[in-house]
Formats: structure tokens, sequence, C-alpha cells
């Protein structure tokens, strides 16, 4: 079970910027008599590094990518199957870390400096051989500031779902193995240009193309401030789960003590019950310009 939150509340007349995720670390399998615990300190709350490459340019000419112009972290949280999200947050990972700034450009006037992924066409790479660039462009401190965005860094991350998911349809997915490797994600990151915390979760979901077979994909949910975005037992614990966070808003009191004090419990529960579904240590990590930190380990 994970829980993140846009986020962490004080008091009602000073909030504090910041993101906070938190999540169980053990991981389990179908046995015979319920779920058994494997193994536990799995990460599900994985710190993912974004870094923009600007041109690197000799003269005139477009010689590649070799300095980074902005780097700075989110996280992504997951729960389900441990085999998908692995794909996955690999797919993520090497995205965001290869973004890289194109020229665009334009009959007659200047044209447009974007951020595009590794996997894009580049108009700089494919031009590189002919073009000549006026002196007056790409100038970092003009030219560069600003463009990457939350909006490029969610759609990238879509990106990279969809694509990992993708190879599902060619092996003819039958219900159960939908289920087997269904996983949901949430993505916590901090604006680069306007410094927003801004949370979105990842919700997997199938249809059935023209040819009878599934086609795995997901939908992207964006979680307004001071909301709780809750992947994996949802229906057991959701609802608690927003009750706790009304009351602690209400109260004025610390949101992520709260929510930690019900994880502890919510464990004490499912152990009882002998199901180990979820389990500790109990992990905390927080987002905060761009960076982040683990808080807390219990």
């Amino acid at each position: 079970m994970e829980g993140d939150l846009v986020k962490k509340p004080k008091d009602k007349s000073e909030r504090e910027s910041g993101l906070f995720s938190i999540a169980d670390s053990v991981i389990t399998t179908v046995g015979g008599g319920g779920r058994v615990p494997l193994l536990k300190g799995f990460k599900k709350i994985v710190n993912i590094p974004i870094k923009l490459w600007q041109p690197y340019l000799v003269g005139p000419h477009f010689r590649g990518y070799k300095l980074i112009f902005q780097e700075c972290e989110c996280f992504v949280s997951f729960a389900g199957s441990t085999l998908t999200s692995q794909h996955v947050i690999n797919l993520i990972s090497n995205h965001l870390s290869l973004l890289r700034i194109d020229y665009r450009s334009k009959f007659l006037e200047k044209g447009d400096f974007i951020v595009i992924k590794n996997c894009d066409r580049n108009e700089l790479e494919v031009t590189a051989n002919y073009s000549h660039h006026s002196d007056e462009l790409f100038i970092p401190e003009r030219d560069y500031q600003g463009i990457l965005t939350a909006d490029v860094i969610v759609d990238v991350v879509e990106h990279s779902i969809n694509t990992a998911l993708k190879s599902a349809k060619e092996f003819r997915l039958s219900e159960e193995a939908f289920n087997e490797m269904y996983t949901e994600f949430t993505l916590g990151l901090t604006c680069p240009s306007t410094g927003k915390d801004l949370l979105y979760h990842f919700q997997m979901d199938k249809r059935l193309n023209l040819e009878g077979v599934y086609e795995v994909f997901v939908h992207k949910h964006y979680v307004p401030e001071n909301a709780v975005s809750v992947i994996g037992m949802r229906k057991t614990f959701g609802d608690r789960i927003e009750k706790v966070v009304e009351h602690a808003i209400s109260n004025n009191l610390n949101l992520c003590e709260e929510l930690v004090a019900f994880m502890e419990t919510a464990i004490d529960e499912v152990d009882k019950e002998g199901s180990f579904e979820i389990g500790k240590p109990i992990v905390v990590k927080t987002l905060v310009n761009g960076t982040v930190v683990k808080k807390l380990v219990k």
C-alpha cells in the first residue's frame, strides 16, 4: 500500500510546500493459503533523475550533446506486479535522463527551442551535416530557460509506461494474465519552470482491438492539492485514509505523521488477518525543490 500527497500542511495559515510519499516495503506472492511474504525492504518509491541535455556547437555547427543544462528529481511509487513496475521504471528512468533540447526552425523567422525525448525525431541531428546556425541563437540563459515544464515530464512518463505495456498485446493476454501484471503508479514532481508541486496517478486499463487482442494502456489523473493518491489495497483502506487526511487538515495536525500512524495500524490489521499483503518497514520520502529525500524508515 502506498500513499502520496501533494502538500504537507502544518498550519492552515502556513502550509509547507512539497510532496511526500509513504509506502510499505514487503513483496508477497499468492500461495495455497493466500498471500505470503517473499521479502521485505523492497523499494516501492523510486527516485528518478531528470536530465535536460543542451546542444553542443562548434562555431555554427551542431556536434551533439555533451553538457547537462538542467537537472532535478521526481519520484515514482508503485503498487502491483514487481516485474511490470521494474520494466516501467527502467523505461521512465532512461527517458527522463536523456531529455534533449532541439531547435525547430521556421521560414523567415526565429524558430523554437523545445524539449524532446531521445526516441523523438531530432531536427538538430537530422540537419547536422548541412545546417549553419546563427551565433545569435543557442544562448542558454535566454533560449533554454523555462522550456522544461511539468507537462513535458508528465507526457514523457505516460509515454514510457505505455511503451512498456505495448509488448503485452504480442502475447494475447487473458483476463487472468492482465490481473497478474496489473500495476498502478504515482508520479510526484516539482515543475522546473514554475516551482509548483504536482501529483499524477496512472492506472492501467485494457481494451480489445480489432484483432480481438487486449491492448494495455494507462489512464492519467491529476491529483489536486491537499488530496491523496492511494495505490494498493485502495478498496480496503481508501475511505479511511481520506478521513485521516480530512481530520488532519481540519485540526492542524502533522499530516505525514498521521498517515504513518495509520499505515502502522493497517499493517497490524493485515497481519492479524494473516494476509500479509503489506508489511514493515514503512518508508517516507519527500520531494522539496526538485530533490527527493528519504525522511523516515520505521
